[in-house]
């Protein structure tokens, strides 16, 4: 529970305030069952009005004192917890937005999600619960304890044993709850993970027919969370009720060795009250443990986010050279973590001077996407070495390789806001012309100026768009970055073979940016300087167009292949 301590350090005023009030409240309650022993023994059945009157006043007193305690904890509770909560998001978001691709595959996007908005507010909640309602439960349990021996010490006894066993049953209760509440975390997760990818592909699952399928799936997922909930509201059914009946019968112990041994009435009637607050503060106690043990999973779900690795800068930066190829591979083999192990990518050298464009071939699962997301150093290769302008890549301050690497990929991520917002991303100082500049090099001009210029709205995910408008804006963005190499995966997937060809031709040669062109028509690739044809993660063939038909079967077979798709067209 480290994590909770370091987030609430900062906030110790208002939680040691929190504490004193409560303190002083629970001594309020504390003594108005003794005031009223002493008032029936000492006023009522003496008929002492001046007594009844004075103790009555000193019980009003305790009971205005506790109502002012109350309002000042719940203020400072309140406070206190909020204040966690919204730290905590913003450490959690933080963390996030550093995490590397390999971290956020290991959790998983869905359960991110989860742990950023439910775990951080059950962990708020139980800081303020734990502030209201945590500290005064044991000490009104231990108070009465004590003001009940005080009282009489013959029945003291009977308290004890009843704390005892109580204190047994908590102790079960806590083992076996935690257990459970894990495991109806865990099932959270799947069925957020399964929502999410079903919202991902809905249009392709409605295209193929495939609402049945997902519907049992996310109804499996559903089943395990219903069934998790259940076990663990179980445990809490017969927990409460054994709870109460021990102290019950305590209870009845009381009136019993009161009625042999003729204790006064005043002082069985606060014993009796004091059992009642006990009973009371117990259950609180149990609903406080609860929230406890989900808080220390939540803790643990929050910690294990925050303790993966992150994308790192060394310490010293380097400097790009300015006659070393800009970037280069050497003999790279990569393999996701946290995969089945077999290497997405094998032993794949290439260099790309500026000025240059190289296109990147190969049938699906080749690993060409993967090439572009390390060379954008979004992960890190467990071999090899990958050089941008002749230094190693994990030597380069983040910053600079984003700077000097600009990515436009398959699928466009755009986001709810203007078409400024979204082109701004790629360099927020560029002013009106840059922006459509860079629109017209993406054949995205015409389109943006008919939907109302700049300040067009867009849904999220750009869902007011059609694909290939989509794929354009975001290869727009990426154009707008003055980068020394620029990857192009499979942007222009989405556009007709016209559009296509203008798009290339609109990109032009830039002498001082490199081009790194991943796709799947082998009549966009034939265009460029060289080609790189990978094959299951090997490297087939580099090359020109001409060198690789003549000695490259792989590519061979692609250009073979996509020509009788033209030719049985027709176009």
């Amino acid at each position: 529970m480290s994590l909770i301590w370091c987030y609430l350090r900062r906030y110790r005023w208002y939680c040691l305030t929190a504490l004193l009030f409560v303190l002083i409240e629970a001594n309020c309650e504390l003594l108005l069952p003794t005031l009223m022993a002493r008032m029936i023994d000492e006023g009522v059945r003496s008929g002492q009005i001046d007594r009844i009157l004075e103790l009555g006043g000193w019980m009003a007193g305790a009971a205005i004192g506790g109502i002012v305690c109350v309002l000042v904890r719940n203020l400072c509770s309140g406070t206190a917890s909020q204040r966690f909560g919204a730290d905590l998001r913003r450490g959690l978001f933080a963390k996030c937005l550093h995490l590397t691709e390999g971290g956020v595959d290991q959790v998983g996007s869905g359960s991110l999600v989860t742990r950023m908005s439910s775990d951080c507010d059950q962990l708020a909640k139980s800081v303020n619960s734990a502030l209201r309602i945590g500290i005064k439960a044991p000490v009104l349990c231990v108070g009465s304890v004590a003001y009940a021996m005080g009282l009489d010490a013959g029945l003291s006894w009977i308290v004890l044993a009843v704390v005892l066993a109580v204190t047994a049953l908590i102790a079960g209760y806590v083992v076996q709850s935690s257990r459970r509440f894990r495991r109806v975390r865990d099932a959270m997760d799947q069925v957020n993970a399964t929502v999410q990818d079903f919202l991902r592909g809905i249009r392709l699952i409605r295209a193929l027919g495939r609402e049945e399928s997902e519907t049992r799936r996310f109804q499996v997922c559903s089943a395990e969370l219903e069934e998790a909930g259940i076990h663990l509201q179980l445990l809490s059914a017969w927990f409460a009720p054994l709870v109460t009946l021990t102290v019950n019968l305590g209870t009845v112990a009381v009136l019993w060795a009161a009625g042999t041994w003729e204790v006064e009435v005043g002082t069985v009637s606060a014993f009796v009250t004091y059992m009642t607050q006990m009973l009371t503060s117990l259950m609180t106690l149990v609903d406080v443990f609860k929230l406890l043990i989900r808080a220390q999973t939540s803790a643990q779900r929050v910690e294990e986010v925050l303790q993966l690795p992150e994308e790192e800068d060394p310490a010293q930066p380097e400097h790009m050279g300015a006659e070393e190829p800009v970037l280069e591979l050497r003999h790279v083999t990569f393999a996701y973590p946290g995969g089945s192990g077999v290497p997405a990518l094998r032993d794949v050298s290439f260099s790309l001077r500026r000025g240059e464009r190289l296109a990147v071939v190969g049938p699906t699962g080749a690993g060409k996407s993967t090439l572009a997301w390390l060379c954008a150093r979004l992960y890190e290769p467990q071999l090899g070495e990958i050089r941008l302008g002749g230094r190693l890549l994990s030597c380069l301050p983040l910053e600079q390789i984003r700077r000097q690497v600009a990515v436009a990929a398959q699928k466009s991520a755009l986001f709810s806001g203007t078409v400024r917002d979204n082109l701004s991303m790629g360099d927020r100082s560029a002013g009106e012309d840059q922006l459509y500049a860079a629109l017209e090099a993406a054949q995205a001009a015409d389109f943006v100026k008919d939907a109302g210029g700049l300040s067009a709205r867009l849904d999220q995910g750009g869902a007011n768009l059609s694909g290939g408008q989509r794929q354009r804006l975001s290869l727009a963005r990426a154009l707008l970055r003055e980068s020394a190499v620029l990857i192009l995966d499979d942007c222009t997937s989405a556009l007709d073979p016209g559009t296509e060809h203008k798009v290339l031709a609109g990109i032009g040669r830039n002498p001082n940016q490199a081009v790194l062109l991943i796709t799947q028509k082998i009549r966009a690739a034939s265009g460029m300087d060289r080609i790189l044809v990978l094959e299951e993660g090997w490297q087939a063939g580099l090359g020109t167009h001409e060198f690789l038909m003549d000695s490259c079967p792989a590519y061979r077979e692609l250009w073979t292949s996509q020509a009788l798709e033209v030719n049985t067209d027709g176009t």
